[in-house]
């Protein structure tokens, strides 16, 4: 009978204690996965950032683009990096090229003799840059 009344005062705050380690738990997940992740985060958004205004994130702070019969490109950049451009032309077919460039010096990148026509082209660097220019 005794048993029957007993104050359950071991059991008080089970609940409590069982939602921290849940929260606990969650948290350890969650920071793992920004771990694994967070660099390709990183990467994603600086190619959107660069989409939308280039230099905002990486290396390239400008880049201009000269078409006529020979295709040059000219970057700007803001720390020391390799600037690659790849184009993809329609009748020049696919053609990349790179150098070293630094805040103070970086040579334009010149495509073509009088074969350029039109097409695409992509600017990086590895500063996780990625311009796209049509011409």
């Amino acid at each position: 009978m005794f048993y029957l009344f007993r104050n359950k005062s071991d059991e008080r705050g089970q609940g409590l204690v069982e939602y921290a380690l849940i929260l606990v738990l969650v948290a350890i997940v969650v920071i793992g996965v920004l771990l694994v992740l967070g660099p390709t985060v990183g990467r994603v958004y600086c190619r959107v950032a660069n989409t939308l205004h280039p230099g905002s994130c990486g290396a390239i702070a400008s880049y201009e683009v000269k078409h006529n019969s020979t295709l040059k490109i000219t970057a700007t950049v803001t720390k020391p990096a390799t600037v690659t451009v790849t184009l993809q032309d329609s009748s020049y077919g696919e053609k990349t090229k790179s150098q070293s460039c630094t805040p103070s010096s970086c040579e334009p990148i010149t495509f073509g003799s009088g074969e350029i026509s039109s097409g695409s082209g992509v600017i990086t660097t590895e500063h996780d840059d990625y311009i796209t220019f049509g011409y």
